[in-house]
C-alpha cells in the first residue's frame, strides 16, 4: 500500500501527505482502453479499485489478472452511482483520505493528481470547504473539450480556462473528480436511484446546500469522451446520447428539479432545461419518433419518482 507526499512550491504551506484510490467504473469496456487508463492513473495514487458492472466472464478474468489492481466483480449493471459507493466504501476500509472517481473511457496526464491535490490544498489551506477538484477536459471524441458550469441569474454559463488557474463550478464531471472522503461523511454517498446521469450534478448541488464549493482546475488535464456523437448547432457542437440516456436526462433533471434543498434558480434552470431538450433532440436528431418516446416517458417516470433501471 503506497502512500504519496506533494510538496508545495512554497515554504510557507506545509508538507501533507494524502492516500488516494482510483475508483474506476466499467462496464463492457474495451480492454485496452481500460489498460491505458491504469497504466496512466497507476503511478499517480495509493490504489486502483475497478468497480465493473456485470461485464462478460472474459473480461472480468483479463482485468482479474492485471497486477496492482482491485476488482470487485459485480454481477450485472446495477448502475454507476452504486458502484461509486462501493468503491468509495472500499477505500474508506482501506484507510485512504481521497477518492479520485473515474470512467473506463478518460485518460488522465501524467500530473493530473498531484495538480488537482495542490490545488485542493491551496484552496483548504485559504479556509474554504471544498467538496471536490477536477481536471480540464479534453475531448478525445465528439466533444473538443468541456468548460466548467456555473449560474449567472436563470442562465447556465460556460466558464473556460482563458487567463486563470482556477474556475468555480456548481458542479464537476465525475470522472477525474477528486473528493476528500471527509467531505463524503458529510454531503453523503451518490444517489444510486438515479441509476446513471445526473449523479454528479446531484452530489455537488447537493454539497453546495452544505456550503461546500467545486472547483476546476486547469492545470489538471484529462482526456474524456463525452457523447456517443455530437450535432452541430451554430458555433457548438451538442453531445448526442442515445435515446435510452436521455430518458435517463429527463426523469433524474425532473426528480432533482423536485428535490426540497434545490435552489429556486435550479428548479427553473432544471425544467426549462427539459423543454429544451425535447423540443431540440425531438426535432434535430434521429430517430426522432424513438427518441421522443423514450423522452416523454423520462417525464412521465421523473413526475411519479418511478427511479432505478429503465423499465
Amino acid at each position: 500500500m503506497r502512500r504519496y507526499s506533494y510538496k508545495w512550491q512554497a515554504t510557507r504551506f506545509p508538507v501533507k501527505q494524502a492516500q488516494i484510490a482510483a475508483i474506476i467504473v466499467s462496464y463492457r469496456p474495451e480492454v485496452k482502453a481500460l489498460r491505458k487508463l491504469v497504466s496512466a492513473i497507476s503511478p499517480q495514487v495509493g490504489d486502483v479499485f475497478i468497480v465493473d458492472n456485470g461485464s462478460s466472464k472474459d473480461v472480468v478474468e483479463t482485468i482479474r489478472a492485471w497486477g496492482g489492481v482491485d476488482l470487485i466483480a459485480l454481477e450485472r449493471n446495477f448502475g454507476i452511482a452504486h458502484a461509486q459507493n462501493l468503491g468509495i466504501e472500499a477505500a474508506a476500509k482501506r484507510g485512504c483520505t481521497h477518492v479520485l472517481l473515474l470512467d473506463q473511457d478518460s485518460v488522465p496526464a501524467d500530473d493530473m493528481v498531484s495538480q488537482l491535490l495542490l490545488a485542493l490544498w491551496e484552496r483548504q489551506g485559504a479556509g474554504e470547504k471544498v467538496a471536490c477538484v477536477g481536471p480540464y477536459h479534453q475531448g478525445d471524441g465528439p466533444s473538443a473539450s468541456s468548460p466548467f458550469v456555473g449560474v449567472e441569474g436563470l442562465k447556465i454559463v460556460r466558464r473556460s480556462c482563458d487567463g486563470v488557474k482556477t474556475v468555480r463550478s456548481d458542479f464537476l464531471i465525475a470522472s477525474g473528480s477528486l473528493i476528500p472522503l471527509e467531505v463524503v461523511r458529510t454531503v453523503g454517498l451518490m444517489i444510486e436511484e438515479l441509476f446513471i446521469d445526473y449523479v454528479d450534478i446531484e452530489w455537488g448541488l447537493r454539497a453546495a446546500s452544505k456550503g461546500y464549493v467545486c472547483y476546476g482546475i486547469c492545470s489538471a488535464v484529462m482526456s474524456h469522451k463525452i457523447g456517443d456523437s455530437t450535432i452541430r448547432f451554430g458555433d457548438r457542437r451538442v453531445p448526442l446520447h442515445s435515446p435510452l440516456r436521455q430518458y435517463y436526462h429527463i426523469r433524474n433533471a425532473l426528480w432533482l428539479a423536485r428535490r426540497s434543498w434545490i435552489s429556486r434558480t435550479w428548479k427553473i434552470i432544471l425544467y426549462w432545461r427539459v423543454v429544451k431538450q425535447i423540443i431540440f433532440f425531438g426535432v434535430l436528431a434521429a430517430p426522432r419518433i424513438e427518441r421522443t418516446k423514450f423522452m416523454f416517458r423520462g417525464v412521465w417516470h421523473g413526475v411519479m419518482d418511478r427511479m432505478g433501471p429503465f423499465h
